[in-house]
């Protein structure tokens, strides 16, 4: 997504307001098993930058709980995000982290929605670790981090990040391992790839 929302002309600052601090690392992890890295070609739309350039506005840092909210040009992030979302959807293999793609593909019969849960202190002891932080500042950051991702999905899709209607598989990885947290998620990609498509599908 960073890489095609540079090509949109969206500032990187902006793409990574809403990353959680402990998804990277497992999603590599299903990656390795699955064999299927995404696929995000130098170029994914050679016209994409000219057909977004309209839209792609100076937002760096608009998604933070503090920053004034401009309807206008949030509005117009919200579409050049959700026409890279569906493009990388459309190459196949690829994972998705956020951003609103569980609602934007919820019509998908081709995408699998997964959420990863855990505790908020675990969370909290896994960045420090990760980071070399403080607790302090680590709890500023995962608290700030799921205040950015409810308002956005709340404001712009009226819908609540928690809510497990909006996935297929939800995981606490405090109760749940990683390596059976991975196997689930492979198991439900695989069940998924093995059903036929509904007719008049064209996603699969």
């Amino acid at each position: 997504i960073h890489r095609a929302a540079n090509e949109a002309g969206v500032p990187q600052a902006t793409l990574t307001e809403l990353s959680y601090e402990g998804q990277r690392s497992f999603i590599e992890r299903v990656l390795d098993i699955v064999n299927t890295m995404p696929v995000i070609p130098q170029n994914p739309h050679a016209s994409r930058r000219e057909t977004t350039a309209p839209m792609a506005l100076p937002l760096s840092n608009i998604l933070t709980p503090a920053a004034p909210v401009f309807s206008q040009s949030m509005n117009s992030y919200i579409q050049v995000v959700e026409q890279i979302i569906r493009d990388l959807a459309d190459q196949d293999n690829v994972v998705i982290v956020g951003r609103g793609s569980q609602v934007i593909l919820k019509d998908r019969d081709d995408t699998l929605h997964v959420q990863i849960i855990a505790p908020f202190d675990q969370r909290v002891e896994t960045l420090m670790q990760r980071e070399q932080i403080s607790r302090r500042e680590a709890r500023a950051r995962v608290a700030a981090s799921d205040r950015a991702r409810s308002d956005y999905l709340r404001r712009y899709y009226h819908v609540h990040w928690t809510d497990p209607s909006l996935y297929d598989l939800v995981i606490n990885t405090d109760k749940i391992d990683t390596l059976t947290a991975i196997e689930l998620i492979v198991r439900a990609q695989m069940t998924l790839k093995s059903k036929p498509a509904p007719e008049g599908s064209t996603h699969r």
